[in-house]
Formats: structure tokens, C-alpha cells, sequence
């Protein structure tokens, strides 16, 4: 049996943060992490031999800084 290459086919990722400064010593920022939910689909030579398919969640993060 030969062995095929594994592929990938294209996707697109989109990531966003946005953060604002509370004061000269606090600051506040989120962030989105995939937003599109994106499915990403891999397949063995051709693409009507599937391999394997992946969803990726958004994920949404926070982080909130204090200077001393």
C-alpha cells in the first residue's frame, strides 16, 4: 500500500483584542481568540480521501494589569 502525503486545506483564522488603559498604572484588555470557529479538514492526496477534521472553539480571554 503506498503511503500518501497528508494535506491541509486552506483556512482562514481571526483573532481580535481590544484594551483601554484605566489609569498611569491599570489597564484592561480581551481578547477573542477565533472568532469564526473555524473547521479546519485534512485529507490523504486528494481531497475525496478524507483524513481527519478539527473544530477550534472561539475562545475569549481577559486580563486586567496593575503597575506598581
Amino acid at each position: 500500500m503506498p503511503i500518501l502525503p497528508v494535506y491541509t486545506r486552506g483556512y482562514g483564522w481571526l483573532d481580535a483584542p481590544v484594551g483601554c488603559r484605566i489609569n498611569e498604572h491599570s489597564s484592561f484588555t480581551i481578547e477573542g481568540m477565533n472568532l469564526l470557529s473555524i473547521l479546519r479538514s485534512f485529507y490523504s492526496g486528494v481531497e475525496t480521501r478524507p483524513q481527519s477534521v478539527w473544530l477550534n472553539d472561539t475562545q475569549i480571554g481577559a486580563t486586567i494589569t496593575v503597575r506598581l
